[in-house]
Order: C-alpha cells, then structure tokens, then sequence
C-alpha cells in the first residue's frame, strides 16, 4: 500500500509585541555558542535547514538550487545563526525583518543530538533577544503540528503568545521529487 501524498497539518502562528514578554530559558548561557554567519556561508544554512528540518518534514526550500539559497542569504533583513555545544553544532535560527518593524523567526532548530539536552529553550531565548536587538516591535514565528512535540510549549513557556491557527492538507515529501 503506498503512502499518501498529503496529510492534515496545523499551523500556529505566535507574536510577541515587546521585550518585556520574553521569559528567559533559566538554563546557563554558556552551554551555547552562537556565531551569526554570512552570506558566503549559505552552504552551511542549507546543511542546518536539512540536518533540524529532516524529522519533522521541512521540505518547502528541498527543491531551491543553489542559486535560490546563494541569492536568499545576501537580502537585506535576513540574519543566519549558528549554535554549538561542546564544540558540535548544536542547532540554528533564520530571522527575517521586514523592514516595517515585523522580524520573523523564520526557521529554529536542533540537530538530532542536541534535542532532550535542555538547550531548546536556551537557543530560543537567544534568538528572540537578536530579533529584538535589530530594533523589531513585533516579533513572530509559526509552527507547525509536525514540529518537534516541544515546539509550541517552548514558543509560549517563552513568552509568545497564539494570535492565528489554521489546518489543511499538506504535502509529506518535496513536491518537485513527486
């Protein structure tokens, strides 16, 4: 019996309208280091976006050639970050601002073996802090019901709050490989 092409997904989406929601992970800062990287370093978000992406089914930039991931990299408002841990990466996040005040956390993440290490929380902490240090009064992020089962309990426990959900069927693997 094959598998089917889509399947009901839901998407939450979240905002925080000043600093002062954000409720600061507890866990030591130390336990990550962050670099931002620049745009000659697309390769490495690339790799990021397949390494956290690969369990819960980020396939929407699967089919970008490399060009699309070189041009995305160097448009104004997008900053790429990188986490480690002990030497290891540890994980990743994309904001993109629009220049209007809205600066989205458009992709956060652990690789497979940082998850369960308590540095969700931390990463998420830190990347919220960065939106808001780029001058944001509003910053967002969605989510999606095939994320890690943590995903949306660490976006409220850190101070967002839901202002939109919605369900529809969506594709389980890249459209352009079907």
């Amino acid at each position: 019996m094959s598998q089917p092409a889509s399947a009901p997904e839901t998407t939450t989406y979240l905002e925080m309208l000043n600093r002062g929601e954000l409720k600061p992970s507890a866990v030591d800062r130390g336990r990550l280091a962050l670099s931002r990287l620049g745009p000659d370093q697309w390769q490495l978000g690339l790799q990021m976006y397949k390494d956290v992406g690969r369990d819960w089914l980020w396939i929407d930039r699967l089919s970008w050639p490399e060009e699309k991931w070189r041009e995305y990299y160097v448009q104004p408002g997008i900053e790429l970050w990188a986490a480690e841990t002990d030497g290891a990466p540890a994980g990743y996040f994309e904001l993109s601002a629009d220049g209007k005040g809205n600066t989205e956390l458009a992709y956060f993440g652990l690789v497979p073996a940082a998850i369960g290490r308590g540095l969700g929380g931390l990463l998420l902490t830190l990347a919220i802090e960065r939106a808001w240090d780029t001058g944001a009064r509003r910053v967002w992020v969605h989510t999606s019901s095939r994320d890690h089962e943590q995903a949306l309990p660490n976006y409220v426990a850190r101070g967002f709050r839901v202002y939109h959900a919605e369900t529809k069927n969506a594709p389980l693997r890249n459209p352009a490989a079907l």
